[in-house]
């Protein structure tokens, strides 16, 4: 009898645990291209940087559509990931053979600022060396506050909150464009972000770009008064500092 209650209540302990888990608590890349699909995590198979927090990948998906694909990630530690700050980066390099698309998304959970309130901001920066008429480029970011991620699957986890309004920042401008997001407000608690571009291709051609998000603590109406209070003291006492100059 005793055998079968520590049974029942290592079961419930695995139980416990495993529910408790996140959806997914790596950093990992994702290229699809309609047909092929892969997924790369930090420091495992196709990662060529061994340093944790950075990811990169050179591939061509196995099909003759994507000559070259340099992608690379950043992510905790590295970046501008800090006690105060959640950082994640993507930059890529690919060149199609012909008309296609391809979509890459980089993700990553566990980001805790131990803040009660904060922002997110997203950007980025495209500079296409060549492409075609009609190619475009669609840039979209979020934050999930529970933590989850697209990545393994590929589908936007429910509760993600967009950081660019309107469907994403769409680029048609051959040569290029970059743009900042507004600062978008959540609790962070520990939570999640990821980032995705689809590149179309309406012929052979180069495109790049770079894409950030960065998340900072909302400063607490505490902190800002103690800020106000310490400039208008300073302010005083270089006032002090002149009169007594002038007088003497």
């Amino acid at each position: 009898m005793k055998l079968r209650g520590l049974a029942v209540a290592v079961g419930a302990l695995a139980l416990l645990a495993a529910s408790a888990s996140p959806a997914s608590a790596a950093f990992m890349l994702r290229l699809d291209d309609g047909t092929n699909v892969t997924e790369i995590t930090d420091n495992g198979a196709g990662d060529l940087d061994p340093t944790v927090g950075s990811l990169v990948y050179v591939d061509s998906l196995a099909t003759p559509l994507f000559g070259i694909s340099v992608n690379t990630g950043v992510s905790k530690p590295l970046g501008s990931n800090t006690a105060t700050s959640a950082n994640l980066h993507l930059n890529a390099v690919v060149t199609a053979a012909s008309a296609g698309s391809l979509t890459i998304t980089l993700a990553d959970t566990g980001f805790d600022l131990n803040a009660p309130l904060a922002y997110a901001t997203a950007s980025v920066s495209s500079s296409n060396p060549s492409l075609p008429p009609g190619a475009t480029s669609l840039f979209q970011s979020w934050v999930n506050p529970d933590d989850l991620s697209p990545i393994p699957g590929g589908t936007i986890p429910a509760g993600s909150i967009p950081l660019f309004p309107g469907g994403g920042f769409l680029n048609t401008a051959p040569a290029g464009a970059s743009t900042v997001t507004s600062p978008v407000t959540f609790d962070p608690d520990v939570f999640s972000l990821f980032t995705r571009a689809t590149l179309t291709f309406t012929g052979a051609g180069v495109a790049s770009f770079d894409s950030d998000i960065l998340v900072l603590p909302v400063p607490e109406p505490g902190s800002i008064l103690l800020l106000g209070t310490g400039l208008f003291g300073a302010a005083g006492a270089m006032r002090r500092r002149l009169a007594k100059a002038r007088a003497s």
